[in-house]
């Protein structure tokens, strides 16, 4: 929890430096538990259509780090 905490803000204040406030938003929405994926990816496509690539990509990469750690590691180790 405390990397998607550190992933939102820091994604959200570099939004809110260039000017791009629906990413900040957004980014800020995805600590939420309900919609905390919906939210990262639509400011990492808001950030994609604007040319930011390596900002862009953080929070699909701790979507997919947050996948791979609820879903196969916790498999292996329930068997």
């Amino acid at each position: 929890m405390l990397l998607v905490i550190i992933v939102a803000f820091g994604v959200s204040i570099y939004s809110f430096i260039k000017g791009y406030y629906f990413a900040a938003i957004a980014s800020l929405f995805g600590i939420s538990n309900s919609i905390g994926f919906i939210a990262f990816i639509l400011a990492s496509i808001y950030l994609f259509i604007k040319g930011q690539w390596v900002v862009g990509i953080i929070p699909l990469v701790l979507i997919a780090w947050n996948l791979i750690g609820t879903k196969i590691l916790k498999k292996r180790s329930n068997d």
